[in-house]
């Protein structure tokens, strides 16, 4: 009888051993898989902040070179309007300083 108990107690000690070795292995691969996530994580999260940096600076240069493209219209504007007034009055402009040089 006792011989049973005594069989029964070392199965049962044998079992839960193995059961702890089982839960430290399951726990191992538990911290592996964790960082193996975070690293899978951060190079997703990394990828993502690439592609929106990629979409702004796309955006902004879209917006830079449409910018561009306004001013430097209106400054070719601007220019052939000052060079306009420039040949329009040139000639009126020249005698008013001759005839203020010339008193």
């Amino acid at each position: 009888m006792h011989t049973s108990v005594i069989k029964n107690t070392i199965e049962l000690d044998k079992k839960a051993r193995n059961r702890v070795l089982e839960l430290k292995e399951e726990k191992a691969n538990i911290d592996e898989r964790i960082k193996s996530d975070q690293k899978e994580l951060l190079k997703q999260m990394k990828l993502e902040v690439d592609q929106a940096v990629l979409e702004a600076r796309s955006k902004y240069e879209a917006q830079l070179y449409t910018r561009q493209s306004t001013e430097s219209l209106q400054f070719k504007q601007v220019l052939d309007e000052m060079t306009r007034t420039y040949e329009e009055n040139r000639e009126t402009w020249i005698n008013e300083i001759v005839a203020f040089c010339e008193k």
